[in-house]
């Protein structure tokens, strides 16, 4: 077994036993039934979106996310799918068409994904760090969060910064994975007609 397998095999192992000890944690009576909401505000909770707020952020959400969606499902989708039956014929110097797919998929895509989370977020995350305080002080937030302070604000942006992290790290192997892939087919491609 290759030690990314371990890896994640021994994550999911310790994620499955810390579950099963917080059922075996949890008292008889809310083992089954659904979890009550309660709201809690107050001095030690961040201030939260109003109705209206939390309305208006999810119609401009959706505005974006709707005519994207419709493109890729509509548009890149098929276009994708017929592309990648004749992708090795498409030549681009030294890389086809196949040699883009598959590192785009396996190296750009997770990289690009993390680099646009330290974007959106990182500055945020440093600032925790600096802080010392999560959330930040003054930040809204759309459900109740009840502000950390010290070592536990610095474990939240720590858990962040592992993530992006761990996103590059799986561009890189992708890049070696791809590379296997690619040599593993290409004797079986079929031929081209040019």
């Amino acid at each position: 077994m290759s030690p990314f397998v371990i890896f994640i095999c021994s994550a999911a192992f310790i994620a499955v036993a810390i579950a099963l000890v917080a059922f075996i944690n949890t008292p008889d009576e809310h083992k089954f039934g659904w979890p009550k909401y309660t709201k809690r505000t107050g001095p030690g909770y961040a201030p939260e979106y109003t109705a209206k707020e939390k309305r208006r952020q999810l119609l401009r959400a959706l505005l974006w996310v709707i005519p994207i969606f419709a493109v890729l499902n509509f548009w890149g989708m098929p276009w994708f799918q017929q592309y990648l039956m004749l992708a090795h014929c498409d030549i681009y110097g030294s890389f086809t068409g196949f040699h883009l797919v598959l590192y785009g998929l396996f190296v750009f895509a997770p990289v690009v994904l993390a680099i646009s989370l330290f974007a959106f977020l990182g500055l945020g995350f440093i600032k925790v760090i600096q802080v010392g305080q999560y959330p930040l002080p003054g930040k809204k937030v759309s459900r109740p969060v009840k502000y950390v302070y010290g070592w536990r604000a610095r474990l939240v942006a720590a858990v962040f910064f592992t993530m992006v992290i761990m996103l590059v790290g799986l561009g890189c192997w992708g890049y070696f994975a791809a590379n296997e892939f690619i040599s593993a087919t290409e004797p079986g491609w079929p031929a081209c007609s040019n």
